[in-house]
């Protein structure tokens, strides 16, 4: 894989955990469950585009907080594991359909997501999450973030 490619795919991935981030924030919110407010996606693209984030993207949390106008931030790291080739994978999916009892508790796929959140005064966390998470065949990443974003939304130190 070529570096513009991984740069690509991990843009891609980070827009969307933090589409999934911010609506999960947003349905808490509507629920009466969070109290916090959360800047749009696109505001928040556009002012660390214009601060160069995405070109050198080693500022610290108290800058990222000075750039957006944001008492804190949220960021998120994930892992993904896939133990087998996408050929074995479908080889298991067909294998599946006779073996589905044995195969559904069978991990293809490993994820570790971390979140954390940092104010504007502090360089250390004031509030981590961290969930892992084994998916059985047929789980994509899609749905592994999405679980894991609604659980960690849940569990914010800003609910009422």
């Amino acid at each position: 894989m070529d570096t513009q490619l991984i740069k690509d795919l991990q843009k891609a991935w980070s827009v969307l955990v933090q589409k999934e981030l911010y609506n999960s924030v947003i349905d808490e919110k509507k629920h009466g469950r969070q109290k916090v407010d959360v800047l749009a996606i696109d505001t928040t693209i556009m002012r660390l585009k214009r601060a160069g984030y995405f070109d050198h993207p080693d500022m610290s949390a108290k800058q990222m907080c000075e750039v957006l106008g944001v008492d804190a931030i949220i960021i998120s790291k994930y892992t993904f594991s896939e133990p087998y080739s996408n050929s074995e994978g479908v080889m298991l999916e067909l294998i599946a359909r006779d073996l589905s009892p044995f195969m559904n508790a069978y991990p293809l796929n490993k994820a570790v997501a971390i979140l954390e959140i940092y104010d504007r005064e502090s360089p250390k966390p004031v509030w981590g999450y961290i969930n892992r998470k084994t998916t059985s065949l047929g789980t994509s990443h899609g749905e592994i973030v999405y679980n894991v974003v609604r659980l960690a939304s849940r569990k914010m130190p800003y609910g009422k």
